[in-house]
């Protein structure tokens, strides 16, 4: 069963039911094992209003960031697909003008958490 509430990941987005088993590899009823790399989960709930195309702007900076941080094969493994997939589908679905305001947006939104 799903907790109550609104279910969030690392990133700030919604997720419809991590217990659904929407996700490759997962089985309804347990905890998504790709919870937490949300950006690569079809059961992601991603909006097109520009405080969200911020937050996935943030995300990118902050994934970019982390790649010279973390250890090359943790990296490989758990970040640089989210990071592909943000930068070459995700991203490249907003507008300029829409990419503009949210960069404006980005500086106002709360710290995302360390990457390990």
């Amino acid at each position: 069963e799903v907790p109550p509430g609104t279910v969030v990941s690392m990133f700030g987005f919604d997720c419809t039911d991590p217990f659904a088993g929407a996700a490759p590899g997962t089985r309804a009823g347990e905890l998504c094992t790709n919870f937490l790399g949300c950006l690569t989960c079809p059961n992601a709930i991603l909006g097109s209003d520009p405080r969200t195309l911020a937050r996935l702007l943030q995300a990118r900076d902050h994934l970019q960031a982390a790649s010279t941080l973390l250890h090359p094969a943790r990296w490989g493994a758990i970040y640089a697909p989210q990071l592909r997939i943000l930068e070459e589908d995700i991203l490249t679905r907003f507008s300029d003008r829409g990419l503009v305001d949210a960069l404006r947006l980005r500086s106002t939104l709360p710290s995302l958490p360390p990457l390990r």
